[in-house]
């Protein structure tokens, strides 16, 4: 079984709090019914800022991409992933190393790189470069995630934990990083509104392994996976002037009216009557309020999700390790020894995923 550790996050240097959003916002958005809306969904967001890899959000003039936007022009798809390429890596990079740092583990004895990533992609792609600088053993094995959207960090979690359970030996690093503000689009849909309100940039990485227990961490006790509808209510497809969210408004619906079943049924079978943390995805204040009144939880239940929310808005894949990362951080200060801990994302589809973990501070 594989302990997850040392979780390490990472944001761009460019930040934009939501009022300095609307002020750069209402000169893009020309509309003015469509600035009303975004008006209000950047004031229900439950978000203060966000980070870019772009100094476009802002209303100090500044721009790498979206200047063209005043012309009426959107920036082309390959003008978007050339940027990723650039700007993911570097997000990678750092909290890569951060994450070894911290570990104190030499990074040729690293023996898996998995990455995950649904704003871009290329091949040579992350897993490649990430290995290259960072001059890991030329016979790691490589793989990445592409393209799953905000739940994707799960499959990362448990592929790093099918290799822990038949390798105990191996050493297994995680990487995240999404570039999700580089595909605004100024079209007015409400979807594009929604995303522009809700959408960060960031990056986070963990180190899994079998047998490197000194420090706490979180071992996967058991994962639940339910694709609720096989439709386009959540949905992310690549279009000539950029990647195209649909979110529909009835998502926080059917997650509520779905959550609870999943939730009660992995909770009995692992003999779990209540859990000392939660560590949710918070997709967006109506996501979490959703989860809250399906389970019965307070707002004080998800601090976490709800603090992650607030301060970097949703980053897509990398978005509940964030959280991880608070709930970890509240363990190792509370002088417990274990700790049980619910987490669950939302993605493409519309999928559930959950997972159950033991926190534990010396395994």
């Amino acid at each position: 079984m594989g302990l997850l550790q040392f979780i390490n996050t990472s944001v761009p240097a460019n930040y934009s709090s939501q009022d300095n959003l609307l002020g750069w916002a209402e000169n893009i958005i020309t509309q003015k019914n469509d600035f009303r809306k975004f008006q209000f969904l950047v004031k229900r967001s439950g978000i203060a800022g966000r980070y870019s890899v772009v100094p476009d959000f802002s209303n100090n003039g500044s721009a790498t991409l979206f200047h063209k936007n005043q012309n009426g022009n959107q920036p082309l798809t390959t003008e978007r992933i050339d940027l990723f390429k650039s700007e993911a890596l570097k997000l990678g990079l750092n909290v890569a190393e951060k994450c070894i740092l911290e570990s104190g583990i030499d990074p040729k004895s690293i023996t898996h790189l998995i990455t995950v990533s649904c704003t871009g992609l290329s091949a040579p792609g992350l897993e490649i470069e990430i290995s290259n600088q960072l001059e890991f053993s030329p016979f790691i094995e490589k793989s990445t995630v592409n393209f799953m959207g905000c739940y994707a960090a799960f499959h990362a979690i448990k592929q790093a934990n099918y290799i822990c359970k038949a390798q105990p030996e191996a050493k297994v690093l995680v990487v995240s990083a999404e570039c999700c503000t580089l595909h605004f689009r100024n079209t007015g849909r409400e979807d594009d509104l929604l995303s522009t309100a809700l959408f960060g940039d960031g990056a986070a990485a963990f180190l899994m392994s079998g047998d490197y227990r000194e420090q706490a961490g979180f071992e996967l006790i058991d994962q639940r996976s339910q694709l609720i509808y096989a439709t386009e209510e959540m949905s992310w497809d690549v279009k000539n002037d950029g990647f195209e969210m649909r979110l529909s408004r009835e998502v926080p619906g059917f997650i509520e009216a779905n959550i609870k079943d999943l939730y009660n049924a992995l909770s009995r079978k692992n003999g779990i009557e209540d859990y000392d943390y939660y560590a949710i995805h918070p997709g967006g204040k109506n996501i979490l309020e959703a989860f809250q009144r399906s389970i019965g939880l307070s707002e004080e239940d998800l601090r976490h999700s709800y603090s992650t929310l607030k301060n970097y808005g949703n980053m897509s894949s990398p978005t509940v390790l964030f959280v991880m990362k608070e709930v970890l951080e509240e363990f190792k200060a509370s002088g417990k020894s274990e700790a049980s801990v619910f987490s669950a994302a939302f993605g493409p589809g519309l999928t559930l995923e959950t997972a159950i973990f033991h926190l534990t501070r010396n395994a």
